[in-house]
C-alpha cells in the first residue's frame, strides 16, 4: 500500500454558517464556509502550492458527492502548514446541502490525494439557531389551524416543498375541487418521482390536457416510459412518422441489437459521416489553450478491471463517475445530470500526451542535476587522488 504523502491537522471545516435568513435582517448573509486546517508532508508543515479539492457526503466513506458539488482551487498557497481556502467563493453551496441530514461529511483531496473525511458540525450560535426559531415535529396539526387560516397569501414563495410534508400528507379528499391548477403549480414542480405509481390516470386526464406546449424539451425520455407502456393499440393512426427525410435536425442511432437497418432495394445507400471527435482540425477550433496540472489529473484517474453487467464479459477501463470528478468534459450524463452514462475515451489522449511531456520536463530537469553532481563527484575524486 502506497505511503500517503499528505495530512490534515487542526481541521476547522465549518466556522460558522447561517444559510437562512430572517426576514427583520438588514444584509443577506454571505453564504460561505471558512474551511481551515494545517496540512503536513513527511512530518513537517508545508510551504509549497498545491491543488485542492473540496466535496461534501453524507456517509463517512463511499458514496456520491451532495447535489454533485464539487470545488477545486488549483495553485492554493500553503505557508508553514497553514491552508484556508472559502467554500462557495467560486462554486456556489447547494440551497439544500444541510437541510434534512443527520451528518455531512468535508472530503478534501490534495494534488489527487483523498484525505479522509472530516464530519461538518456547528459552532454554538449556529446551534441555537437552530432550535430557537425551528417549530416541533407535530407541533403544526390540522386541529390547531382554524379554517381557511392557511391560505395562498399566507404562504412565501416557495415555503412548502415536497421535503416540508409527509409522506401522504395531501391527498385527493383533502384538496379541493379545482385547487391544484397550472398557476398554482411552479415550472417542473409535479415529477415522476412526487407521483405515486398508478395516481394519474387516463381518468385524471382531460381530452387534450397533455399538450406540446406543457411538456419540457426531453421531457419524455426511456426512463420515464413503463416497459410495455406504450403499444400500438395506444398510439392514434399517422402519429408516428416512419420516414426522416424531412427532418433537419440530426438523427442519431445508438449501435447495439435494437438498431437494424434494412435496405429497401438494391441500389440503396448508407453513408456514414466521421464522428466529431475525429474532425480535429485548428478550422474549427477557437480559444486554444494548454491543458494544465495534467500529471496531477492522471493521478486521479483509476483503471481498473471489471465486468461488464449486460454481457457477463470482463473488460478494463474506468468508473464514469469517478473521471467525471477530474474531467467532467470527457463524460456524458443522463438527462439528470447526476448519473453519469459514458467516457470519451478518445479524447483522454490530449490529456495523456500532455502528461507525458509534463513527466518527461521533470525527467529531464532530474537528469541534468545527477549529471552536474556526478562531475562534481568526479573533480573530488581526481582532487583526492592527486599527490
Amino acid at each position: 500500500m502506497p505511503v500517503p504523502r499528505w495530512s490534515l491537522y487542526r481541521c476547522a471545516p465549518i466556522v460558522g454558517m447561517l444559510l437562512l435568513l430572517s426576514a427583520s435582517a438588514g444584509a443577506q448573509v454571505p453564504r460561505l464556509l471558512s474551511y481551515q486546517g494545517t496540512l503536513v508532508e513527511a512530518g513537517f508543515p508545508a510551504s509549497d502550492t498545491v491543488t485542492v479539492a473540496f466535496r461534501f457526503f453524507e456517509t463517512a466513506t463511499d458514496g456520491s458527492p451532495l447535489a454533485g458539488w464539487e470545488a477545486t482551487r488549483p495553485d492554493l498557497p500553503v505557508s508553514q502548514g497553514r491552508l484556508h481556502a472559502l467554500l462557495g467563493s467560486q462554486t456556489p453551496l447547494p440551497d439544500d446541502l444541510f437541510a434534512g441530514r443527520d451528518a455531512v461529511y468535508l472530503e478534501v483531496a490534495v494534488d489527487g490525494e483523498t484525505l479522509p473525511r472530516t464530519r461538518v458540525a456547528s459552532t454554538a450560535y449556529a446551534l441555537q439557531a437552530g432550535t430557537a426559531h425551528r417549530v416541533a415535529d407535530g407541533g403544526v396539526t390540522a386541529s390547531a389551524l382554524a379554517d381557511n387560516a392557511v391560505t395562498a397569501p399566507a404562504l412565501a414563495a416557495g415555503a412548502v416543498t415536497s421535503r416540508s410534508l409527509a409522506d401522504g400528507a395531501v391527498t385527493g379528499s383533502t384538496l379541493a375541487n379545482d385547487a391544484v391548477t397550472a398557476r398554482t403549480l411552479t415550472p417542473q414542480s409535479v415529477t415522476g418521482t412526487a407521483i405515486a405509481d398508478g395516481t394519474v390516470t387516463s381518468i385524471d386526464l382531460g381530452p387534450a390536457s397533455i399538450a406540446g406546449s406543457v411538456l419540457a424539451d426531453g421531457a419524455v425520455t426511456t426512463r420515464t416510459i413503463a416497459n410495455a407502456a406504450v403499444t400500438a393499440d395506444k398510439i392514434g393512426v399517422g402519429q408516428v412518422t416512419t420516414s426522416v427525410n424531412g427532418l433537419t435536425d440530426d438523427v442519431r442511432l445508438v449501435g447495439g441489437s435494437n438498431v437494424t437497418v434494412t435496405p429497401n432495394s438494391g441500389d440503396g445507400t448508407i453513408t456514414i459521416s466521421a464522428a466529431g471527435s475525429q474532425m480535429s482540425s485548428r478550422r474549427w477550433k477557437s480559444d486554444v489553450r494548454p491543458l494544465t496540472t495534467p500529471l496531477a489529473k492522471v493521478r486521479r484517474l483509476e483503471g481498473v478491471r471489471y465486468i461488464w453487467t449486460p454481457t457477463g464479459e470482463e473488460q478494463i477501463g474506468l468508473i464514469a463517475e469517478e473521471v467525471g470528478r477530474v474531467l467532467p468534459d470527457v463524460v456524458t450524463y443522463e438527462a439528470n445530470g447526476v448519473d453519469a452514462r459514458s467516457v470519451d475515451y478518445a479524447r483522454l489522449v490530449a490529456l495523456l500526451i500532455e502528461a507525458v511531456k509534463a513527466q518527461q520536463d521533470q525527467l529531464a530537469a532530474e537528469r541534468a542535476a545527477l549529471d552536474a553532481l556526478r562531475a562534481r563527484v568526479a573533480a573530488l575524486e581526481q582532487r583526492m587522488s592527486s599527490p
